[in-house]
């Protein structure tokens, strides 16, 4: 699935919420693109060249925040990104750059491999959940799925 058409199937099920009854929930919030000058100083910040899926996905939104999924999902933003409040620049040995975080204070690193991990901020530790940007996009879309869906037993990445 191409990176357009995982942002639009985000957007569809985004627009589901807030769910009957969940009066706590908030419709998540797509930023408007971000700008190609600002992706290149998020490349020159991490140190390696980014995959075509993350430079895709930020041209289509800066950043998705959906607190209200689960337990929160925040993607991309590229001035929080470059900041990085104390995030990991390096992860298994390899350059490193968060590209999500969770509602949890976990973050989603992309490593110069092009896998990404997660990293968990309460023990350090950090164990791969993708081989890839777009896969790791992908499963975002099937965690919000199960959400929607209120399916039963669905291990959620965050």
């Amino acid at each position: 699935m191409s990176v357009a058409m995982i942002v639009a199937r985000l957007r569809e099920l985004a627009d589901t919420l807030p769910r009957l009854g969940c009066d706590w929930e908030e419709r998540p919030r797509f930023e408007p693109p971000a700008t190609p000058h600002s992706i290149a100083e998020l490349e020159r910040s991490a140190g390696f060249v980014f995959p075509t899926e993350l430079r895709e996905s930020l041209a289509q939104t800066d950043s998705v925040v959906a607190m209200s999924v689960h337990n929160g999902y925040w993607l991309g933003g590229i001035k929080q990104l470059l900041n990085g409040d104390g995030l990991p620049r390096v992860v298994d040995g390899e350059s490193a750059i968060p590209v999500a975080t969770d509602g949890g204070g976990n973050a989603f690193l992309l490593a110069s491999s092009g896998t990404i991990w997660r990293w968990d901020h309460e023990t350090g530790k950090a164990k791969v959940v993708a081989d890839s940007f777009g896969a790791f996009l992908s499963r975002i879309v099937e965690d919000w799925a199960a959400y929607v869906e209120e399916r039963s037993g669905w291990r959620f990445l965050v």
